[in-house]
């Protein structure tokens, strides 16, 4: 969905523009999901799980699974 908003134009000009936005992705707009996640070193295998999987998903080694969409659906 970051990756789709980028492409749009819309939504930011960066990826940072776009997770950021108010109230669009809920982890960076609770304060304790954002700690947990700023607290993550750069070292951890899990950190380095998810930058491999950003990294392949900019490059296009792994498809869209949204089929370019630009939002999704979190029921509470």
């Amino acid at each position: 969905v970051i990756a789709n908003r980028l492409r749009a134009g819309n939504f930011g000009q960066t990826p940072t523009d776009v997770v950021m936005a108010p109230n669009q992705f809920e982890p960076w707009s609770n304060p304790q999901a954002k700690q947990r996640m700023m607290q993550l070193a750069a070292t951890d295998p899990a950190y380095q799980n998810i930058a491999n999987i950003v990294r392949q998903v900019q490059n296009g080694e792994i498809p869209d699974p949204t089929n370019g969409a630009t939002h999704f659906f979190a029921p509470k």
